[in-house]
């Protein structure tokens, strides 16, 4: 499912920023004051690690990205999550 919208972190958890399994492009930017990071999976099952993760910085981000771009350790990655250690918000974008 389509959304164009900002998504509110739980500290200390992933939060799933992808509402649906993904196949299209993403536009996301960390929109808090400290660094996220996002973590791919190949299903809805939260992460439980922080490995193959990506460290972003506030206002970081990407521009019209796959996830599978992203991650390309992954074979069809579908969801993408996000971690802060004290919450904050991320701009997503996704067909």
């Amino acid at each position: 499912m389509a959304q164009n919208t900002d998504i509110t972190l739980t500290a200390g958890d992933w939060t799933q920023l992808s509402n649906a399994d993904v196949s299209s492009d993403i536009t996301f930017q960390n929109k808090t004051g400290d660094a996220i990071w996002l973590k791919a999976t190949v299903n809805s099952t939260k992460p439980t690690s922080f490995a193959g993760s990506i460290r972003y910085e506030p206002w970081q981000g990407e521009s019209q990205a796959t996830i599978a771009e992203l991650f390309t350790g992954l074979t069809s990655p579908v969801r993408i999550w996000a971690w802060s250690h004290n919450g904050g918000a991320v701009a997503i974008s996704h067909g």
